[in-house]
C-alpha cells in the first residue's frame, strides 16, 4: 500500500473503530505500519482525516486516543437502471444494503429508466446524500458535473469516457475479452466479430479500439463488422438490428460472433430466427441469461459473481472518498473468471473445453 493508497487505510481504521475493534486508543504508528505493510508516512496520512473529523485525538506520549466511538451516519444512494420491483429483489443489492446498514448508514435504492432525464435525476439527488454509488451505466456527464459542483462523493461502476475525472470501479472486460479470443483461436476460429453495446457516451469508441488492438496482437483479420458504430443512447435491441442489417448488406459473416451483453429471448430470436438472423455457420458466444433456452448454434459463458465484487469494491471506494477525499481519482478494475458452459457439439470439442 503506497502513500497514494492511504485513503484505503483510513477507511479500514474508521471501520475498526466503529465496530469496536479499537476501544480507547489506536496501536502505535509503528505497529500499524507493520501490520498493514506500509510506511509510517502512509499511516500518518491515513490518520490525518480521522483526526480532522474528530474521531481521533492525539494525546502526546500516550498515543492517539479514540475521541468518539460512534459510527459514521448519513444516507447512501444506490442508483440502478431498471424497474424498482426488480432492483428491490436483487440479492446482491440487498447484501450491499445490509453492509451499508451495519456500517451505520441508511441506504436508498433509486431506479432510473430511459425516460428520466439527467436534469431530473439531479433534482432527485439534490444534496440529501452522504455518498452515491452508480451501477448499470447510470452515470452521465451532467450528473457527474452536478455532483462535483455540490461536492457530493460518488463512485461509478463504469468509467465515463467523456468525464474522466470521476472515481470508478469496473470489471476488467478488456482482459476477459482478450482471454476469450485466445481460447477460441486455440479452437481454430479466425474470423471473429464483436457486438459490445456500451451505454455510456464515448464507451463504444473505447471498445472498438480495444477490439482492434486484440486482433492485431493475435494476428486476426479485421472485418467490415469491426467498423460498425453503435449508438450508445439507443436500446441494445435497436443497435443489434442495425448491426445485423449491415452484416446482411455486406454478406460477410464471422465464424464466431461474440455477443457481450446478456442474451435474452428477444435478442436471441433476432439473431437466430428472424429475417436478419446470422447463418448457421456462424457460432454465437454470449453471456448466458437465467431461464433462457439456447439453440445449438449458441455457446454461452457466465461471469461468476463479479457483480457482487464490483458492488463491494465500489462501496469500499466510496468509503475512502467520504473519509479521506483527495485530488487523486480512484480508477480500479475487478478481475473475474469466464466460466464456459457446456456448449459443445462433439466429443473432441468437449475434451478441449474441459482443459480451459
Amino acid at each position: 500500500m503506497s502513500n497514494s493508497r492511504y485513503p484505503a487505510l483510513a477507511a479500514v481504521l474508521e471501520k475498526r473503530i466503529a465496530h469496536g475493534v479499537y476501544r480507547d486508543k489506536l496501536p502505535t504508528v509503528r505497529e500499524l505500519a507493520s501490520e498493514f505493510q506500509v510506511s509510517k508516512q502512509t499511516v500518518t496520512l491515513a490518520l490525518r482525516p480521522l483526526i480532522q473529523s474528530g474521531l481521533l485525538k492525539p494525546d502526546g506520549r500516550r498515543g492517539i486516543r479514540i475521541a468518539q466511538q460512534e459510527k459514521m451516519s448519513g444516507i447512501i444512494a444506490i442508483v440502478g437502471k431498471g424497474d424498482m420491483s426488480i432492483l428491490e429483489t436483487d440479492r446482491r443489492l440487498k447484501e450491499l444494503q445490509a453492509q451499508i446498514s451495519r456500517d451505520g448508514f441508511e441506504s436508498i435504492l433509486i431506479g432510473v429508466t430511459d425516460w428520466i432525464s439527467s436534469r431530473n435525476l439531479c433534482k432527485l439527488l439534490g444534496n440529501h446524500f452522504s455518498g452515491i454509488i452508480f451501477t448499470n451505466s447510470t452515470l452521465s456527464y451532467e450528473i457527474a458535473e452536478y455532483l462535483d459542483e455540490e461536492k457530493i462523493p460518488f463512485v461509478s461502476c463504469n468509467r465515463l469516457p467523456v468525464y474522466p475525472r470521476i472515481n470508478c470501479v469496473e470489471t476488467n472486460w478488456s482482459g476477459t475479452l482478450r482471454q476469450i479470443v485466445r481460447d477460441f483461436v486455440q479452437r481454430g476460429y479466425r474470423k471473429m466479430a464483436l457486438f459490445f453495446h456500451g451505454r455510456l457516451e464515448g464507451y463504444n469508441v473505447i471498445v472498438r479500439k480495444e477490439w482492434k488492438k486484440i486482433k492485431e496482437e493475435l494476428g486476426l483479420p479485421l472485418m467490415p463488422a469491426d467498423r460498425i458504430r453503435l449508438d450508445y443512447s439507443a436500446p441494445t435491441f435497436d443497435n443489434l438490428r442495425k448491426y445485423l442489417e449491415i452484416l446482411r448488406e455486406q454478406m460477410e459473416y464471422p465464424e464466431l460472433l461474440i455477443f457481450w451483453p446478456g442474451l435474452d429471448e428477444e435478442k436471441l430470436e433476432l439473431l437466430t430466427d428472424s429475417p436478419l438472423r446470422v447463418p448457421a455457420s456462424t457460432r454465437i458466444l454470449a453471456c448466458a441469461r437465467i431461464g433462457v433456452r439456447y439453440p445449438e448454434q449458441v455457446m454461452t459463458f457466465s461471469e461468476g459473481d463479479c457483480y457482487h465484487e464490483i458492488l463491494s469494491a465500489a462501496y469500499q471506494a466510496l468509503r475512502e472518498v467520504m473519509i479521506a477525499p483527495t485530488t487523486r481519482k480512484i480508477h480500479r478494475s475487478v478481475e473475474y473468471p469466464v466460466i464456459y458452459n457446456n456448449f459443445t457439439n462433439n466429443k473432441e470439442e468437449e475434451r478441449n473445453v474441459s482443459n480451459y
